[in-house]
Formats: structure tokens, C-alpha cells, sequence
């Protein structure tokens, strides 16, 4: 609980700033810089996470490693996270600030699931249909899992569409699996 309350705070806060600074595009670059910088360095990770490590040499190490492009709000904020111990939730606060972004820009994220790859032209024809349908932009999120035998599984919030074969094997299982005969007739 308190890590969600922390990432949403922490996130919110400069998402905020960002918005009303009309820096979000380039806080957005800096954020997927971070993330991927703790996704890729194992390194990066150990350093946010240690508590032997002292607050001012995580933050002469960061501005170190990060690009001379980075925004100022960005370093200041990772400043700032760090030197409230709130650093090991970076990717966290990353993730939430991700999140945030996508709202206010309208961007759905859509998971397919397919027990095969999607062409080119079935991933625009899908990302067409399900852009009209929920009037947003599609992030369309692939994922092959061959036990679908066939057909496909689309997750977009709380709804899930599922034409794969797997499920229409099953529900004939339990259809088949109900006894209708009736002695005597």
C-alpha cells in the first residue's frame, strides 16, 4: 500500500509540474531513459536500492550516467527522490508517471494475445477497429502463447474479448459434459 501511495504521489507531482511547465514530452523521454536505465542496468538498480551508498554519491553518480540532454525538472526531481530515501521506487514512480501520460494523451493500452504472430496488415486492420471503437489511441501490446491453438484474446481495462480456439473447445466441453437425456421418453 504505501509503495502505491508513494509512486502515485511522486508521479502525479511531476507529471503535474511537467504539464504546467510544457515539458511533458521531453520529462516522458527522460522517464523512459530511467526506466530503461534500471530495466538494462543491473548496476543502476543495486545503486538506487542500496542503503549503504549515501544520498550525494547516488546523485553525483546519476548526473554522471544520464545525458546532457535530460531536463532540469527530471535531475531535480531525481535529486529529490533521493534525498528523501525514495529512490529505490524510481521505476515504480517511472511506471506510474507512464501511466499518467497515457491518460492525458488518450492512449489505450490494448493486450493481444494470439497463438500465432499478427501481419502488418491484421495489426493496423485491429488497431483501426479498436481506435474506433474506444476512441483513443491504441497501444497494442503482443503476445504469442501457443496453448490458444488458434484465434485470439484481446484485454483492453477491465474488459476481455476472447475468440480463441482453446475457449470454444472448452465451453463445448461443458456443454457436452451436461447430461440432457431424460429417462423414460
Amino acid at each position: 500500500m504505501r509503495q502505491n501511495k508513494v509512486r502515485r504521489r511522486y508521479a502525479k507531482a511531476l507529471f503535474d509540474l511537467s504539464l504546467e511547465m510544457e515539458r511533458v514530452e521531453e520529462v516522458y523521454k527522460d522517464m523512459q531513459y530511467i526506466m530503461d536505465l534500471s530495466l538494462e542496468v543491473p548496476e543502476f538498480r543495486i545503486l538506487m536500492k542500496s542503503p549503504i551508498i549515501r544520498p550525494d554519491k547516488k546523485i553525483k553518480i546519476f548526473d554522471a550516467i544520464i545525458p546532457q540532454s535530460f531536463q532540469e525538472l527530471t535531475v531535480k526531481f531525481v535529486h529529490l527522490i533521493v534525498n528523501k530515501n525514495r529512490e529505490l521506487f524510481v521505476d515504480q514512480i517511472a511506471d506510474e508517471f507512464f501511466e499518467l501520460y497515457k491518460e492525458h494523451k488518450n492512449i489505450k493500452t490494448v493486450h493481444l494475445q494470439s497463438a500465432y504472430g499478427l501481419s502488418d496488415e491484421n495489426r493496423k486492420n485491429i488497431i483501426e477497429i479498436i481506435a474506433s471503437q474506444l476512441n483513443a489511441q491504441i497501444d497494442l501490446v503482443e503476445d504469442i502463447d501457443e496453448d490458444l491453438i488458434g484465434g485470439f484474446v484481446l484485454k483492453t481495462g477491465d474488459r476481455i474479448f476472447d475468440s480463441s480456439i482453446s475457449r470454444k473447445l472448452e465451453n463445448l466441453k461443458k456443454e457436452f459434459s451436461v447430461n440432457i437425456y431424460k429417462k423414460g421418453f
